[in-house]
């Protein structure tokens, strides 16, 4: 009896962690789908508590449709506007803001200031001069419900911890099995899984359901003008030309004019919708009435290290 104590008590040594392969992974597969279905709770639970009515009668700008696919389609949204407005023409300023230009909003005001100063009038150059505006638009389609923001983020994050925890378990187990020449094959197709798990949990929307919802609603609102129907733009007012642009991207500002979207490096290829009020504030003062800102073998061990 004694020499058989000493084999078991061999063997058991010389188990990682003084667990068998086999055993490991049975715990570790329970343990990631507890994880997997805790955090899948948890995430719920915490946008649930993050969640705000949208307001949605108040309707967006064109810069606001845009910002709901990214900064970029914000910009270029107000540059169509501006244009179909006749306040730019031919890469430069064509009138001063006037009475009848009241119904722009702030950040198209702000774009109209930064394009009459830039001395590049390439989009990315104007996205650049607009941060903080940007920042603005953003914060308040965040505040609508319309866009995830930090705290969103941030509930993501949280809920990941249980995922995050038996990843690190099971890669330091990795780590120790591969050191000690354990097949440890099934362990890491165990790992992929929850690092797919972890990546899904963590991964936060441009845009809330709300948010998603009002883009569907102005793509239904404007199907009128998508680029495959060849609208005459020069028929529609200002505000179609920017929600044109905002929803259906370059291939519109082409369709808008061709030299403005040349001269902003807008290519006509840029287009689908999936992918402001407020002031603002930068470093330097705008006019208009806007103040800017700009594998082992499975065997043995069991494949658990």
């Amino acid at each position: 009896m004694s020499g058989f104590s000493a084999l078991a008590h061999d063997v058991s040594a010389s188990d990682t962690w003084g667990i068998s392969g086999p055993q490991f992974l049975r715990g570790y597969l329970f343990g990631v789908v507890a994880a997997i279905v805790a955090s899948i709770g948890l995430r719920r639970y915490l946008i649930r508590q993050l969640a705000v009515p949208a307001q949605l009668g108040e309707p967006l700008t064109p810069a606001e449709l845009g910002m709901l696919t990214d900064e970029r389609r914000a910009v270029i949204a107000a540059l169509a506007q501006l244009h179909a407005a006749g306040l730019i023409a031919g890469g430069s300023v064509a009138r001063p803001l006037g009475p009848q230009d009241r119904t722009l909003d702030a950040f198209t005001r702000c774009v109209y200031d930064r394009y009459a100063a830039a001395g590049s009038k390439h989009v990315a150059e104007l996205v650049k001069s607009l941060t903080v505006p940007l920042a603005q638009l953003r914060a308040r389609l965040v505040d609508r419900g319309l866009l995830n923001g930090d705290d969103a983020r941030r509930a993501r994050r949280e809920a990941a911890v249980p995922i995050l925890f038996v990843g690190i378990v099971g890669v330091a187990r990795l780590i120790a099995g591969v050191m000690g020449n354990k097949p440890v094959g099934w362990l890491f197709a165990l790992l992929v899984v929850v690092g797919v798990a972890l990546a899904l949990v963590l991964r936060t929307p441009r845009r809330t359901k709300a948010g998603a919802v009002e883009q569907v609603l102005a793509l239904r609102k404007y199907s009128y003008l998508r680029p495959k129907n060849r609208p005459s733009m020069s028929t529609y007012g200002a505000m179609d030309a920017g929600a044109s642009v905002a929803l259906f991207g370059g291939a519109s500002l082409w369709m808008v004019d061709p030299g403005l979207a040349n001269d902003s490096g807008v290519s006509s290829s840029d287009g689908g919708s999936f992918g402001g009020g407020g002031s603002c504030s930068s470093g330097s003062s705008c006019s208009s009435g806007s103040s800017c800102g700009g594998g082992s073998s499975c065997g043995g061990g069991g494949c658990g290290g």
